[in-house]
C-alpha cells in the first residue's frame, strides 16, 4: 500500500510539472535575425491570458522608420488584445519590446492557433560606385574602382556602369543598370524612391534612371513627381525579391581627356520592408480535460 502512494504521488507530481491535465505550459521560442521572441504560455486554461513578449531588433545601420507590427491568425471571437502596434523609429543596433496581452476564450473544445507577427518598417539603402571615362587609347589599362552600399534589407550593384569609352565622334553615351537584390528575410512591400546623381562639373554632361514606364534617360529620381504610370513600384509581386533598374549616363558632346577620369555615382532607394515572424502554435485547454 505504501509503494502505491508513493507511485501515485510521483504520478501527480509529474502531471503538475508538465501540465498534462488542463495546466499551463510556458515555451521560449528561439530566436530569430532582428527580434527576439518569448510567448507565456503556450499552453494555457481556457479564459487565460497568453502573453507574446516580440523585441524588434535593428540590426542594420541606418535607422527603421515608421515601424509597425500586427499580430495575424489570432480568430476575432472569443479572443481580444491583437492590436496593431505603431512603433516609430528604432535607432541602429537598438531593440524596442512589444508586447501582446492575448484573452482567450471559455472553451469546451481544446482550440490551437498558429499566429504570426508582419513588422513592416520604412528605410533607405545609399549606394555609388565609380565608372571611368576612358580615351580609345588607354583602354588596356587597369582601373581601380570602388562600390558600396549601406547595410539593410537590399544590396544594389552596377551592371555594365563601370567604362565609358570616349568616341572619337558624335556623343558618348553608356547604358546599364542597376541591380536591387532583396537579401533578406522578408519582402518589399513599396518602393518609393530611387534616386541617383552625379556631378556635371567634369565630363558628365546628364544621366538618367527608369523602371518599366518609371523614369528615361533624363529622370534623376524616380517616381517624377505627378508620375502616375510607376504603379508597379508598390506591386508587391512585382518587386518583392528586387528588380533591375536602367540606367543611362552621357557626356559632354565632344568630351576628350588624356587620361582616365574617375567619376562617383551616387543613389539611394527609399522603400517600404515587411518580415513575418512565426509567433508558433498556442493551444487553448478545456479546464480540467487533458491536454
Amino acid at each position: 500500500m505504501k509503494k502505491t502512494m508513493v507511485f501515485l504521488a510521483a504520478m501527480f507530481a509529474l502531471a503538475f510539472v508538465f501540465g498534462c491535465i488542463g495546466g499551463e505550459k510556458e515555451e521560449e521560442t528561439p530566436s530569430g535575425e532582428g527580434y527576439t521572441l518569448k510567448v507565456n504560455p503556450q499552453t494555457v486554461v481556457a479564459g487565460g491570458v497568453v502573453t507574446i513578449d516580440l523585441r524588434i531588433k535593428n540590426i542594420f545601420e541606418k535607422d527603421m522608420e515608421n515601424v509597425v507590427a500586427k499580430l495575424e491568425g489570432i480568430p476575432k471571437t472569443g479572443y481580444s488584445g491583437a492590436e496593431t502596434v505603431d512603433v516609430g523609429t528604432i535607432v541602429a543596433n537598438q531593440e524596442f519590446p512589444v508586447i501582446w496581452t492575448i484573452s482567450t476564450p471559455d472553451t469546451e473544445i481544446k482550440q490551437t492557433i498558429t499566429p504570426t507577427a508582419e513588422i513592416c518598417f520604412d528605410y533607405t539603402t545609399d549606394f555609388y560606385f565609380d565608372t571611368a571615362i576612358v580615351p580609345r587609347d588607354l583602354a588596356a589599362e587597369e582601373v581601380q574602382l570602388q562600390s558600396g552600399c549601406s547595410t539593410g534589407p537590399l544590396e544594389v550593384s552596377e551592371v555594365g556602369l563601370d567604362r565609358i569609352f570616349i568616341k572619337e565622334s558624335g556623343d558618348t553615351k553608356l547604358a546599364g543598370s542597376l541591380n536591387i537584390q532583396n537579401t533578406w528575410q522578408g519582402k518589399i512591400k513599396e518602393i518609393k524612391k530611387i534616386e541617383i546623381s552625379a556631378s556635371t562639373d567634369g565630363l558628365i554632361d546628364s544621366y538618367g534612371v527608369s523602371y518599366a514606364k518609371c523614369g528615361d534617360e533624363s529622370t534623376t529620381s524616380i517616381p517624377a513627381s505627378g508620375d502616375t504610370d510607376c504603379d508597379i513600384l508598390s506591386n508587391e509581386l512585382a518587386i518583392g525579391n528586387g528588380l533591375t533598374a536602367k540606367v543611362n549616363i552621357a557626356l559632354d558632346s565632344g568630351a576628350t581627356t588624356d587620361t582616365i577620369e574617375i567619376e562617383r555615382i551616387n543613389g539611394k532607394i527609399e522603400y517600404t520592408y515587411c518580415y513575418d515572424v512565426d509567433i508558433g502554435t498556442i493551444t487553448v485547454c478545456p479546464a480540467g480535460q487533458q491536454c
